[in-house]
């Protein structure tokens, strides 16, 4: 490194100090946006899940670990739930609030209202839309409105310069569609977005890699799924900007093969940059959720495979930070935050999150305190090899 990085043990060292959550949100913004940095969080702000008061106390505790970046939902069911009705009041007060906070933002794009779904898919919004161009619609009307052009903006022109189609299509349950229905939704998705922002970047929907091969849902990994779209329409290879992936491996340490797949994290690193050098190259890789759960083993979802200690989480989502740079990967969003469900939806995936929940006054865990160290040390640093 660059700069001098820290031992694993440091970086677990719980510091004294409590980040307490707080403090209100000035008004004056910059349209400016803010260059990249490699440490992100799935935030999860903009949704209805997050009452304003949450979102106020929560704003400062990413910046304060270094969290440059949240991951936010654009969900088009609620948006526009009638058509040509645009209904923007919970995202303009949240996306001013988190300029002024001083994050960047990666907005996911996703969801169907239910006069645009297929008819033979109405029962949720994560059904397909029948016609892709109302998807690219609504895409140009969004990212006009976030451009930070001063034409046509939000309140303040806060800026969003990098738009995810979807998330985990290679999902049965948040695509009950087809490779080429989202191959589809990408070739209409992306000159829409362009049209409107061409400096912005687009990246394919976060989807979970395993071995890079495995084929066919429900457990479609990633790059075989991706593999189907560029099957159905090789044109929508030029349909993104960035390979967005999420390497989950809950029940195992990052550099462990896991139990579900017995593949290692740098390992899946690896398939996805090959993965991109083998179509042509010139894509970037990044990660928009990896994390591990504090969940307690019996509760819901969580098995006693996936229940991990504060030390563990700490030190597992250290180590993954550190492999994604030296790999060349450019951007890692942990996942998440804080749960938003607030422990109702899922033990397991909530458990992820970094910082307890509302109930528990958002008290830091480990790893929110290990991250903070880790990111005071490595923000700027570059891998030398």
């Amino acid at each position: 490194m660059r700069r001098a990085a820290c031992s694993l043990l440091l970086c677990l060292v719980v510091a004294e100090s409590t980040v307490l959550p707080g403090g209100a949100v000035p008004a004056r913004l910059s349209a400016q946006p803010q260059v990249l940095s490699f440490f992100g969080v799935n935030g999860y702000f903009t949704g209805y899940e997050r009452p304003w008061a949450e979102v106020v106390a929560l704003l400062p505790t990413g910046p304060d670990v270094g969290m440059r970046w949240t991951r936010e939902e654009f969900s088009w069911a609620n948006i526009e739930f009638h058509q040509g009705q645009f209904d923007f009041h919970i995202f303009d007060p949240r996306l001013a609030a988190l300029a002024e906070a001083g994050y960047g933002v990666v907005g996911m794009l996703l969801t169907t209202p239910p006069w645009a779904r297929k008819p033979s898919c109405a029962g949720s919004y994560w059904c397909p839309p029948q016609n892709p161009a109302d998807f690219a619609h609504f895409a140009s009307v969004v990212v006009e409105r976030y451009d930070g052009d001063g034409i046509a903006d939000a309140p303040g022109s806060p800026r969003v310069a990098y738009w995810e189609i979807w998330n985990e299509p290679n999902h049965p349950i948040t695509w009950p569609g087809t490779p080429a229905e989202y191959a589809a939704l990408l070739r209409a998705a992306y000159p829409a977005i362009k049209g409107a922002d061409p400096t912005a970047q687009v990246l394919v929907g976060g989807v979970y890699v395993f071995d890079g091969q495995s084929g066919g849902p429900p457990a479609y990994d990633g790059l075989a799924f991706l593999n189907s779209v560029l099957g159905a329409d090789p044109a929508a290879w030029e349909a993104f900007d960035i390979l967005s992936i999420h390497p989950f491996m809950p029940d195992v340490a990052p550099d462990q093969p896991g139990l579900w797949e017995p593949v290692t994290m740098l390992s899946r690193f690896q398939h996805a940059l090959d993965w991109v050098a083998a179509h042509g190259g010139g894509k970037l890789v990044w990660i928009t959720e990896v994390g591990w759960s504090t969940c307690t083993a019996g509760q819901g979802d969580c098995t006693p495979a996936v229940a991990k200690t504060e030390d563990q989480q700490a030190n597992y989502l250290l180590r993954t930070h550190f492999m994604a740079l030296a790999k060349g990967i450019a951007h890692l969003s942990t996942f998440q935050l804080e749960d938003k469900f607030d422990g109702a939806a899922s033990r397991l995936w909530g458990g992820c999150a970094v910082l307890q929940t509302q109930d528990q006054g958002y008290a830091p865990k480990k790893a929110y305190r290990a991250y903070g160290v880790m990111t005071a040390q490595l923000s700027g640093a570059a891998f030398l090899g």
